[in-house]
């Protein structure tokens, strides 16, 4: 039973990284919220827009069949859990959501990494200290709602 509560977790953890992937890239053609602040906050010019909406509409099509292996994986750990398999069947499924999940990060990384030279050393110095905020912000949300939670240290965007 403690097993299939750690199973559990690791899906619902695959979850929210697949919507955190997903809140990063606004789609084709189209720029989210989060976008929009970026180029308002950073003031990025016409050809850092463009630029970077085609870094993320690029990495959003190669993440594209990743989070529906995602999801589809979810769904069979779940109807794996349901029907009391084995351990070894569950391990089976469960590092395979762990590979996906790896491969979705190494996308967002590369993605950013591509961004981030795109940035002057003055919007790469704002772009620091924003996400140092939303880092901080994470961090307190977190200990609000799981107060006994391991530290700060452990929580990562």
């Amino acid at each position: 039973m403690k097993f299939q509560k750690k199973i559990l977790a690791l899906t619902a953890v695959a979850a929210l990284a697949a919507g955190a992937l997903l809140a990063q890239f606004p789609g084709p053609g189209r720029s989210g919220p989060r976008f929009e602040m970026l180029t308002l906050y950073l003031d990025l010019s016409d050809q850092q827009q463009q630029d970077l909406k085609a870094i993320f509409e690029t990495s959003m099509k190669e993440a594209r069949p990743l989070l529906s292996q995602l999801r589809q994986g979810r769904q069979a750990v779940e109807a794996a859990v349901k029907a009391n398999k084995p351990e070894a069947e569950l391990k089976a499924l469960t590092d395979a959501q762990a590979a996906i999940i790896a491969r979705l990060g190494l996308i967002k990384a590369k993605s950013m990494a591509k961004a981030y030279t795109l940035l002057t050393p003055d919007q790469k110095e704002k772009a620091d200290k924003l996400e140092t905020r939303v880092k901080q912000h994470i961090r307190e949300r977190t200990r609000r709602f799981f107060p006994n939670a391991a530290g700060p240290e452990t929580v990562r965007p």
